[in-house]
């Protein structure tokens, strides 16, 4: 059962990259692609947004004018689309990119009526040229066309596993940190994403998975929930594996109540016994309270699960 019915996958520039972090590497390209693929495969609507930092950052542009620099650094990101596009057709992978300068000749400019229809049929659609505007970060653009789409989640491909409490390439005993809030990560100015970025998901309830996007399989194991989530309420969540050899599963629903069910039959007196435990695993510091059981036609024991607290993070490692 699939766990997202649409999401978006934000990319540096540098997960395309080769070792020098500069350029294009088909073999680097090739581990994005096959994931996607078998994400595709799944039947999960997917948008993109990538980085052009492999090829240029507004920020090299010392000495010359910001808007400049910032537009040389949305036209990296074009190179970068027409890539993956490429890379994912050779695989039979429908692929659209969406601009959101418009190049006309190279690629359809961006128009969300249009990115929800392909998504709707079955086609990547991957979103270049940032936002369009100088000054926002491609996490920005992540993070827009994500509230834009309606993404389920924004899984955010980073250079290291998760989310630490400092620069791990200044401060080598950084400590990862499993479970955070957006307004923990706000507040401590982490560089899980920038803070417009950060600031746009916490307003429009968007869930952000971070993982390490340089991992083989990451992109899967970080739909199946194997990576660090950023979010506040449980209320954000719509589906979430808590125990994947159970092939266990939560259904987030209206007004803090959740349905926690068991894919396995023989999982049934596991779950009466450890329900608290099961849900304590995705849900730090939420105090919670079993309050019906009801087996179901199919065998499947389903718990309905009372959340009396605010302010839940989820996660799971």
């Amino acid at each position: 059962m699939k766990k997202y019915n649409r999401i978006l996958i934000k990319f540096s520039g540098e997960a395309l990259a080769d070792e020098s972090g500069f350029g294009l590497s088909s073999s680097n390209i090739a581990l994005l692609t096959d994931q996607i693929e078998e994400l595709w495969k799944e039947g999960i609507q997917i948008g993109v947004v990538l980085g052009g930092g492999n090829f240029w950052r507004g920020r090299q542009g010392t000495n010359m004018d910001r808007t400049t620099a910032d537009h040389m650094g949305m036209l990296a990101t074009v190179i970068n689309a027409l890539a993956l596009q490429d890379a994912l057709e050779q695989k039979g992978v429908p692929t659209r990119v969406q601009t959101s300068l418009t190049i006309v000749r190279v690629a359809d400019p961006y128009i969300l009526r249009k990115a929800l229809k392909h998504l709707d049929q079955g086609r990547v659609v991957i979103f270049a040229a940032g936002t369009g505007n100088p000054y926002f970060t491609t996490d920005t653009a992540a993070a827009l066309r994500a509230a834009e789409i309606k993404a389920d989640i924004l899984l955010c491909a980073k250079s290291v596993n998760g989310v630490y409490d400092s620069d791990r390439n200044v401060n080598k005993n950084a400590v990862k940190i499993d479970k955070i809030s957006y307004m923990d990560v706000i507040e401590k100015d982490l560089k899980a994403m920038d803070l417009t970025a950060i600031s746009m998901c916490k307003e429009n309830h968007i869930p952000v998975l971070v993982f390490d996007g340089h991992k083989k399989g990451s992109i899967v194991d970080a739909v199946n929930g194997i990576a660090v989530l950023v979010a506040d309420t449980i209320e954000e969540f719509r589906l979430f594996h808590v125990d994947h050899s159970l092939e266990g599963f939560v259904y987030a629903a209206k007004l803090e109540r959740y349905v926690l069910g068991s894919g396995l039959a023989s999982a049934l007196a596991w779950a009466q016994r450890s329900v608290l435990q099961y849900v304590e695993l995705g849900c730090l510091g939420v105090k919670t309270e079993v309050v019906d059981t009801v087996v179901g036609t199919s065998g499947t024991l389903t718990h309905i699960v009372e959340h009396n607290a605010e302010g839940a993070v989820v996660a799971h490692s």
